[in-house]
């Protein structure tokens, strides 16, 4: 059965990703105002009497949400667009998210391929106010971090790599791992990111969840080749919860490298 959100997001997926090459998507193809109208009619396709049910990896809640407006348009070269979007709850429209959409493809085949809650409410006194999830979606790194004179792939380029493939696994909304019984669902593709020493690699540790009455963590390392782009799937842990949820980001990878000497990656 489709999670919501995360089951359109996979129909989307299973088109774009088998069509669109990692560099397709450049950022002078499109206007942010095609972009920001893309994601409008991509969200009202997917509501019901103007109502958007999104599927929250991180807490597990299925949330009822109201679009207001889309607030940012930001293009990355190689990577595609992302929409930031604001909403409201349904019940309580004090409550407000704003959630980026990573758009893919061209001209009229522009579609979400992820989503990702960006601010979230959090009760203030009698009222809400709305905060930055932290640590953020690779997707902003750019525009906060500022990167080393170091060669070859910056983290958020590796991150980006990660979470293509994944997406392009989903099914469904979620993904299969090896050794897991159930599918799962990507919460975080997650920093640090390190390089190997001995054959240039990088690598990416990726939180998922199984969905259910007690939910179960994931962490799964992906290897990026730096030269081709090439991502292909490492170890497996069952981690515990809810400290996997973490609220900054790690300074050591959370999941199983197997031993590899590395350096992290700016």
């Amino acid at each position: 059965m489709s999670r919501g959100w995360l089951g359109l997001v996979a129909v989307w997926t299973t088109v774009l990703m088998t069509t669109v090459a990692p560099a397709a998507a450049d950022s002078n193809e499109l206007t942010e105002e095609q972009v920001g109208a893309a994601a409008t009619a991509a969200i009202a396709g997917r509501s019901h009497d103007g109502v958007f049910v999104f599927d929250d990896p991180r807490s597990g809640e299925r949330l009822s949400l109201v679009m207001d407006d889309v607030r940012v348009v930001r293009g990355l070269t190689g990577y595609g667009w992302f929409a930031n979007v604001a909403f409201h709850d349904q019940a309580t429209p004090a409550k407000t998210y704003t959630i980026d959409f990573w758009m893919l493809g061209k001209g009229s085949d522009l579609k979400p391929i992820a989503a990702r809650i960006h601010k979230a409410p959090r009760p203030d006194g009698s009222g809400w106010m709305s905060l930055t999830r932290s640590p953020q979606a690779w997707w902003w790194l750019p525009t906060i971090k500022r990167q080393s004179a170091q060669s070859g792939m910056a983290a958020w380029q590796v991150m980006g790599r990660v979470h293509q493939h994944i997406a392009g696994l989903q099914r469904d909304g979620l993904i299969e791992l090896p050794g897991v019984a159930s599918p799962v669902a990507l919460v975080d593709v997650e920093q640090p990111v390190g390089r190997s020493k001995a054959d240039g690699r990088y690598f990416a540790c990726a939180l998922l969840r199984m969905f259910g009455t007690d939910p179960v963590f994931y962490s799964t390392t992906y290897w990026v080749d730096g030269k081709t782009s090439l991502v292909t799937e490492g170890s497996v842990q069952r981690i515990k919860a809810p400290a996997s949820i973490r609220e900054k980001a790690a300074t050591e990878p959370h999941c199983d490298v197997e031993g590899v000497a590395f350096d992290i990656v700016d």
